[in-house]
């Protein structure tokens, strides 16, 4: 019997550190010409990749041990805020400019709906 356990939220967590292990393969693997011609600073990058990688880790061990998905859509919510940073900071072209509001609505709603759980969670029964 699982319990407590949340297998799905756990393997979601799995399939996101895959994802940030893939950036990481990814960014050890750009041609040095290209280099200079990103507007990310690859460093900065590499090492957010990497505790992004750690944390969704740290969260699908912890998440099959029971702790609560909260945890999970809290730091999803932190992790879209930081791409939505990334791109308002290093964005070029205007399509990225152009999707800028949408992404902004998007982690706007992600907020409400996390506070919201969050706050009827701790509402006691009955009340």
């Amino acid at each position: 019997m699982l319990g407590n356990r949340r297998p799905r939220h756990a393997l979601l967590a799995l399939v996101l550190l895959l994802q940030q292990i893939g950036a990481l393969q990814q960014l050890t693997n750009i041609p040095p010409e290209l280099v200079a011609q990103l507007s990310l600073i690859l460093p900065l990058e590499l090492v957010l990749t990497l505790a992004w990688a750690l944390i969704f880790a740290w969260l699908a061990v912890n998440l099959w041990r029971g702790l609560p998905a909260r945890r999970l859509w809290q730091a999803l919510t932190v992790y879209a805020a930081t791409g939505v940073l990334r791109l308002l900071v290093f964005a070029r072209t205007d399509y990225h400019h152009g999707r800028t509001p949408v992404l902004l609505f998007a982690l706007l709603l992600a907020a409400l709906v996390l506070f919201r759980t969050r706050t009827e969670s701790r509402q006691e029964p009955g009340i």
